[in-house]
Protein backbone atom coordinates (compact mmCIF):
# COMPACT_ATOMS: atom_id res chain seq x y z
CA UNK A 1 0.00 0.00 0.00
CA UNK A 2 2.58 2.36 0.63
CA UNK A 3 4.47 1.90 -2.35
CA UNK A 4 1.44 3.51 -4.50
CA UNK A 5 1.51 6.76 -2.08
CA UNK A 6 4.47 7.21 -3.13
CA UNK A 7 3.68 6.76 -6.70
CA UNK A 8 0.79 9.38 -6.53
CA UNK A 9 3.40 11.60 -4.82
CA UNK A 10 5.69 11.31 -7.38
CA UNK A 11 3.55 12.09 -9.66
CA UNK A 12 2.06 14.64 -8.65
CA UNK A 13 5.45 16.80 -8.52
CA UNK A 14 5.85 15.32 -11.90
CA UNK A 15 2.94 16.90 -13.02
CA UNK A 16 3.11 20.19 -11.08
CA UNK A 17 6.81 20.31 -12.27
CA UNK A 18 5.78 20.23 -15.97
CA UNK A 19 3.30 22.84 -15.47
CA UNK A 20 5.95 25.27 -13.97
CA UNK A 21 7.71 24.45 -17.03
CA UNK A 22 5.75 24.55 -19.52
CA UNK A 23 4.42 28.35 -20.28
CA UNK A 24 0.87 29.69 -18.87
CA UNK A 25 0.12 31.60 -21.99
CA UNK A 26 0.69 27.77 -23.99
CA UNK A 27 -1.31 26.30 -21.57
CA UNK A 28 -5.16 25.45 -22.78
CA UNK A 29 -8.22 24.42 -21.67
CA UNK A 30 -7.48 21.32 -23.07
CA UNK A 31 -4.26 20.39 -21.49
CA UNK A 32 -5.76 21.24 -18.04
CA UNK A 33 -8.80 18.72 -18.75
CA UNK A 34 -6.21 15.91 -19.26
CA UNK A 35 -4.16 16.82 -16.03
CA UNK A 36 -7.30 17.07 -14.55
CA UNK A 37 -8.58 13.14 -16.04
CA UNK A 38 -5.13 12.16 -15.00
CA UNK A 39 -5.06 13.55 -11.81
CA UNK A 40 -8.83 11.97 -11.10
CA UNK A 41 -7.55 8.45 -12.73
CA UNK A 42 -4.81 8.35 -10.31
CA UNK A 43 -6.97 9.30 -7.16
CA UNK A 44 -9.33 6.77 -8.33
CA UNK A 45 -6.30 3.77 -8.97
CA UNK A 46 -5.25 4.96 -5.14
CA UNK A 47 -8.64 4.16 -3.70
CA UNK A 48 -9.39 0.98 -6.09
CA UNK A 49 -5.81 -0.01 -4.64
CA UNK A 50 -6.80 0.89 -1.14
CA UNK A 51 -10.05 -0.87 -1.10
CA UNK A 52 -8.39 -4.24 -2.93
CA UNK A 53 -5.51 -3.94 -0.02
CA UNK A 54 -8.68 -3.54 2.83
CA UNK A 55 -10.34 -6.03 1.40
CA UNK A 56 -7.28 -8.90 0.97
CA UNK A 57 -8.31 -11.71 3.58
CA UNK A 58 -6.36 -12.68 6.09
CA UNK A 59 -4.42 -15.75 6.44
CA UNK A 60 -6.34 -18.54 8.39
CA UNK A 61 -4.15 -19.24 11.50
CA UNK A 62 -4.44 -23.15 11.61
CA UNK A 63 -5.87 -24.43 15.31
CA UNK A 64 -3.92 -26.62 16.87
CA UNK A 65 -5.96 -30.02 17.46
CA UNK A 66 -7.36 -30.30 21.30
CA UNK A 67 -5.00 -33.12 23.08
CA UNK A 68 -6.75 -36.31 23.91
CA UNK A 69 -7.64 -36.89 27.37
CA UNK A 70 -5.44 -38.82 29.14
CA UNK A 71 -7.50 -41.90 30.52
CA UNK A 72 -7.68 -42.56 34.46
CA UNK A 73 -7.52 -45.39 35.84
CA UNK A 74 -9.63 -45.72 39.21
CA UNK A 75 -7.20 -47.79 41.98
CA UNK A 76 -8.22 -51.56 42.55
CA UNK A 77 -9.32 -52.14 46.02
CA UNK A 78 -7.16 -53.39 48.45
CA UNK A 79 -7.72 -57.22 49.11
CA UNK A 80 -9.37 -57.95 52.12
CA UNK A 81 -8.45 -60.79 54.36
CA UNK A 82 -10.17 -63.55 54.51
CA UNK A 83 -9.97 -65.36 57.80
CA UNK A 84 -8.77 -68.77 57.97
CA UNK A 85 -11.40 -71.34 59.73
CA UNK A 86 -10.38 -72.92 63.22
CA UNK A 87 -9.14 -76.94 62.80
CA UNK A 88 -11.62 -78.79 63.43
CA UNK A 89 -10.46 -81.68 66.07
CA UNK A 90 -9.26 -84.90 64.80
CA UNK A 91 -11.53 -87.71 65.40
CA UNK A 92 -9.80 -90.48 66.91
CA UNK A 93 -9.56 -93.54 63.88
CA UNK A 94 -12.27 -96.50 65.17
CA UNK A 95 -10.48 -99.88 65.94
CA UNK A 96 -11.98 -102.51 63.30
CA UNK A 97 -13.87 -105.64 65.68
CA UNK A 98 -11.52 -108.87 64.77
CA UNK A 99 -13.46 -111.35 63.09
CA UNK A 100 -13.01 -114.65 61.57
CA UNK A 101 -15.05 -116.14 58.99
CA UNK A 102 -16.82 -119.11 61.15
CA UNK A 103 -16.95 -117.60 64.53
CA UNK A 104 -20.39 -116.01 64.91
CA UNK A 105 -19.77 -115.18 69.04
CA UNK A 106 -18.00 -111.98 70.12
CA UNK A 107 -14.59 -112.28 70.80
CA UNK A 108 -12.16 -111.31 73.11
CA UNK A 109 -11.60 -107.79 71.72
CA UNK A 110 -15.18 -106.67 72.49
CA UNK A 111 -15.15 -108.63 76.04
CA UNK A 112 -13.69 -107.62 79.49
CA UNK A 113 -12.13 -109.46 81.67
CA UNK A 114 -13.29 -110.87 84.84
CA UNK A 115 -10.87 -111.37 88.09
CA UNK A 116 -9.82 -114.73 86.16
CA UNK A 117 -7.22 -113.99 83.58
CA UNK A 118 -8.70 -117.30 81.60
CA UNK A 119 -12.06 -115.63 81.53
CA UNK A 120 -13.59 -112.59 79.65
CA UNK A 121 -17.76 -111.11 80.34
CA UNK A 122 -19.16 -110.71 76.54
CA UNK A 123 -21.74 -108.27 75.81
CA UNK A 124 -24.21 -109.84 76.47
CA UNK A 125 -23.16 -110.68 80.37
CA UNK A 126 -21.87 -114.51 79.49
CA UNK A 127 -18.22 -115.87 80.29
CA UNK A 128 -15.91 -117.45 77.96
CA UNK A 129 -13.27 -119.00 78.54
CA UNK A 130 -10.38 -118.57 76.14
CA UNK A 131 -9.05 -121.87 76.87
CA UNK A 132 -9.48 -125.38 78.61
CA UNK A 133 -6.82 -124.77 81.01
CA UNK A 134 -7.69 -125.04 84.52
CA UNK A 135 -11.17 -125.72 83.56
CA UNK A 136 -13.11 -128.84 84.00
CA UNK A 137 -15.16 -130.54 81.42
CA UNK A 138 -16.92 -133.69 81.01
CA UNK A 139 -17.58 -135.22 77.27
CA UNK A 140 -20.72 -136.81 76.45
CA UNK A 141 -20.76 -137.82 72.62
CA UNK A 142 -17.07 -137.88 70.77
CA UNK A 143 -16.70 -138.31 67.03
CA UNK A 144 -13.86 -138.91 65.11
CA UNK A 145 -12.92 -137.37 61.51
CA UNK A 146 -13.32 -140.30 58.94
CA UNK A 147 -10.50 -140.51 56.53
CA UNK A 148 -11.72 -138.61 53.19
CA UNK A 149 -13.32 -140.71 50.55
CA UNK A 150 -11.76 -138.52 47.85
CA UNK A 151 -8.43 -138.92 49.41
CA UNK A 152 -8.54 -143.02 49.22
CA UNK A 153 -9.77 -142.61 45.37
CA UNK A 154 -6.90 -140.49 44.46
CA UNK A 155 -4.20 -142.79 46.69
CA UNK A 156 -3.10 -140.11 48.63
CA UNK A 157 -1.50 -142.10 51.38
CA UNK A 158 0.75 -139.31 53.59
CA UNK A 159 -0.16 -138.87 56.95
CA UNK A 160 -2.17 -135.61 57.52
CA UNK A 161 -2.84 -133.34 61.13
CA UNK A 162 -5.74 -130.96 61.13
CA UNK A 163 -5.42 -128.13 63.59
CA UNK A 164 -8.88 -126.95 65.05
CA UNK A 165 -9.88 -124.31 67.33
CA UNK A 166 -13.31 -124.75 68.49
CA UNK A 167 -16.08 -123.37 70.94
CA UNK A 168 -18.22 -124.98 73.62
CA UNK A 169 -21.57 -123.25 73.66
CA UNK A 170 -23.27 -122.79 77.31
CA UNK A 171 -25.52 -125.48 76.85
CA UNK A 172 -22.42 -127.62 75.86
CA UNK A 173 -22.87 -128.24 72.10
CA UNK A 174 -20.23 -126.94 69.50
CA UNK A 175 -21.07 -123.53 68.74
CA UNK A 176 -18.06 -122.32 66.05
CA UNK A 177 -14.99 -124.37 64.37
CA UNK A 178 -12.07 -123.17 63.18
CA UNK A 179 -9.57 -124.62 60.96
CA UNK A 180 -5.91 -123.27 61.97
CA UNK A 181 -3.79 -125.16 60.17
CA UNK A 182 -3.58 -128.67 58.20
CA UNK A 183 -3.78 -129.57 54.47
CA UNK A 184 -6.38 -127.69 52.44
CA UNK A 185 -7.36 -130.85 49.87
CA UNK A 186 -8.90 -133.82 49.35
CA UNK A 187 -11.15 -132.96 52.05
CA UNK A 188 -9.34 -133.39 55.32
CA UNK A 189 -10.59 -130.00 56.73
CA UNK A 190 -14.63 -130.54 55.76
CA UNK A 191 -14.41 -134.35 57.60
CA UNK A 192 -12.84 -132.57 61.04
CA UNK A 193 -15.34 -129.96 60.66
CA UNK A 194 -18.33 -132.53 60.63
CA UNK A 195 -16.94 -134.49 63.26
CA UNK A 196 -17.03 -131.85 65.70
CA UNK A 197 -20.13 -130.16 65.06
CA UNK A 198 -21.32 -133.64 66.70
CA UNK A 199 -19.67 -133.76 69.92
CA UNK A 200 -21.63 -132.96 72.77
CA UNK A 201 -20.27 -131.62 76.21
CA UNK A 202 -22.35 -131.25 79.76
CA UNK A 203 -22.81 -127.45 80.65
CA UNK A 204 -19.35 -126.45 81.59
CA UNK A 205 -19.39 -124.12 85.00
CA UNK A 206 -16.52 -122.53 86.41
CA UNK A 207 -16.75 -120.93 90.02
CA UNK A 208 -20.36 -121.03 90.29
CA UNK A 209 -20.78 -119.59 86.37
CA UNK A 210 -22.08 -121.43 83.22
CA UNK A 211 -19.19 -120.83 80.79
CA UNK A 212 -18.46 -120.82 77.04
CA UNK A 213 -14.82 -122.28 76.68
CA UNK A 214 -12.98 -122.21 73.78
CA UNK A 215 -10.47 -125.86 72.83
CA UNK A 216 -7.68 -126.39 70.69
CA UNK A 217 -7.19 -129.88 69.29
CA UNK A 218 -5.19 -131.46 66.68
CA UNK A 219 -7.10 -134.61 64.30
CA UNK A 220 -3.89 -137.04 63.15
CA UNK A 221 -5.49 -138.93 59.93
CA UNK A 222 -4.02 -142.15 58.41
CA UNK A 223 -5.15 -144.74 56.20
CA UNK A 224 -6.16 -147.27 59.13
CA UNK A 225 -8.54 -144.17 60.45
Amino acid sequence: MSRFYVFSICLHIFVGWMILKTPSKTLTFKNRQVMNISCNQMANNSGASNATAQTIPEPETALAPEPEPIPVTAPEPAPVPVPKPAPLPKKKPKVAKKTTANKTTNTTDTNTKSNNNNLVIGLDGTYTASSSEGIEYEFLKVVNPSFPAIAKRMGYKKDVIIRTKFLVDIDGKIKDVEILEGINKFGFREETSKALFQWRFKPIHHEGKNIRVYFYKDFKFDQNS
